[in-house]
């Protein structure tokens, strides 16, 4: 992910700044691997877990044409913002960003819709 976002910084005293950010962020999924397990039961077939590739153009099998369509989107685009609390060398860290794109391939569920929204938390150290 990378967040272009403008920064302002406001000095309150000597030992203690806070900075205020906002903008946009892109986003690509490099790869990974989606799982779906049943609690209870299991397919025709007998299994009750199954795995495939969370990127890409959609899962497709003959026996299981219901997961056709089930990944994700690799680009995705957003706007997040974020305040930095810095005391000396010390840093805390809050953001908040929304993904504007709908990320899901929706090949076999229209109106299905896949946005992320991410909260983070960093404490951090200035070396």
């Amino acid at each position: 992910m990378l967040p272009i976002y403008g920064a302002y910084k406001l000095n309150v005293t000597n030992d203690f700044n806070i900075t205020f950010g906002v903008g946009p962020y892109f986003g690509y999924g490099i790869g990974g691997k989606t799982k779906q397990k049943l609690n209870s039961g299991s397919w025709i077939d007998g299994i009750t877990e199954i795995e495939w590739e969370t990127f890409g153009n959609g899962v497709y099998d003959q026996s299981r044409d219901w997961l056709h369509g089930t990944t994700l989107k690799r680009l995705d685009i957003g706007a997040g913002a974020n305040i930095d609390f810095e005391y000396h060398k010390f840093v805390l860290s809050v953001g908040y960003e929304q993904g504007l794109r709908n990320i899901a391939v929706q090949e076999n569920a229209p109106g299905l819709s896949y946005r992320n929204n991410v909260v983070q938390v960093s404490i951090g150290y200035k070396l």
